[in-house]
């Protein structure tokens, strides 16, 4: 007799999680990861289609709350150098998180670029919304619209994070900001 287990996607994402962070993706074997939850390895794929499905859901999960993360600190008095510092710090742990785990052999699926679009622009968003509550307290002027200024911020934090490891003091020295 088959029995219902309880929160089984959100363990499977938690001890997948686990997983992938200490074994990285290589080592993520779906059969000890159902066991290790206390299910069938077929009860695994009445949640995820595969294991590059629960990997994307994972990295996902983490992303997410990336945006929530950056409207926290929004309409603090940090200051625009230390809040633009918070948002690169996200992007790096995010980065020193996954991308070491070598998750670039992800099959991109529709579904993924569906989700990594979405995560995206939440952020896009956040980032948007800080420098318009910026440019409100007059901390900030720009030359480029808020929306133009915050893709092109994040998208720079983003890869200049992941393709190299510079000090956010000459990240900042070279963005050009006044304080």
């Amino acid at each position: 007799m088959s029995h219902k287990i309880e929160n089984a996607r959100e363990n499977l994402l938690r001890s997948g999680s686990e997983a992938l962070i200490s074994g990285g993706y290589d080592n993520l074997n779906i059969k000890a990861l159902a066991a290790r939850c206390g299910m069938a390895t077929g009860t695994f794929y009445q949640y995820f289609h595969s294991k590059d499905d629960l990997v994307m859901q994972i990295v996902y999960e983490s992303c997410k709350v990336i945006p929530e993360n950056i409207r926290s600190i929004s309409r603090n008095d940090w200051g625009l150098h230390r809040k633009l510092e918070y948002v690169y710090e996200q992007f790096r742990a995010y980065q020193k998180t996954y991308l070491r785990m070598k998750i670039g052999v992800l099959r991109l699926s529709e579904d993924y670029e569906k989700l990594r679009a979405k995560v995206m622009a939440e952020i896009n968003a956040a980032v948007e919304d800080l420098l318009k509550d910026e440019i409100r307290r007059g901390n900030l002027e720009l030359k480029a619209s808020a929306e133009t200024a915050a893709y092109l911020l994040t998208h720079f934090l983003f890869s200049i994070g992941r393709d190299a490891d510079p000090d956010f003091k000459e990240i900042w020295t070279c963005m050009n900001f006044k304080e």
